[in-house]
């Protein structure tokens, strides 16, 4: 079976509405840099339900992560700037005061991109839909890129 979803793209991805992939922004700091391979696993474990894509990964331009930055809510790119994320942090007010501080320092104006901060790109080349059965007889639909970007659509036993 082989079916072609939009010329080879994968619909409905979110955030940012990206044309070929799933677009991933976030801080790009030591032992961030996106590797050439990436999965994403989506668990809907009360109903027995997964979604996983694999597939390659490339770091986007500045200015379609700039884009993107900008479409967030103010209070999400000020914490972009206040947040050195997944850092060690004294306690809750370090964050909060950082946040202040950030808050004084682009008051009236807009925040422009932190330079450490970026989006990546992971285009699918296979997607897996499955489903659980108590019989452990579980549904495994499989879509997979040809070169072509043309998918074929296989079932996969459990």
């Amino acid at each position: 079976m082989t079916g072609q979803l939009r010329a080879g793209k994968v619909p409905g991805n979110e955030p940012g509405r990206p044309k070929d992939g799933i677009l991933a922004c976030r801080p790009f700091g030591k032992g961030r840099h996106p590797r050439s391979l990436a999965a994403l696993t989506f668990p809907w474990v009360d109903l027995e339900r997964q979604v996983t894509a694999e597939g390659t990964v490339t770091k986007v331009a500045r200015e379609e992560s700039e884009a993107y930055f900008h479409s967030r809510p103010r209070a999400s790119q000020l914490a972009a700037w206040a947040s050195a994320q997944s850092s060690i942090i004294s306690g809750r007010e370090a964050l909060e005061g950082a946040m202040k501080s950030v808050e004084r320092k682009y008051m009236g104006i807009e925040a422009p991109l932190p330079p450490n901060w970026g989006g990546f790109r992971i285009v699918p080349e296979l997607v897996e839909f499955w489903q659980g059965r108590r019989s452990r007889l579980h549904d495994r639909i499989r879509y997979r890129r040809e070169g072509t970007g043309a998918w074929v659509i296989e079932r996969l036993a459990p």
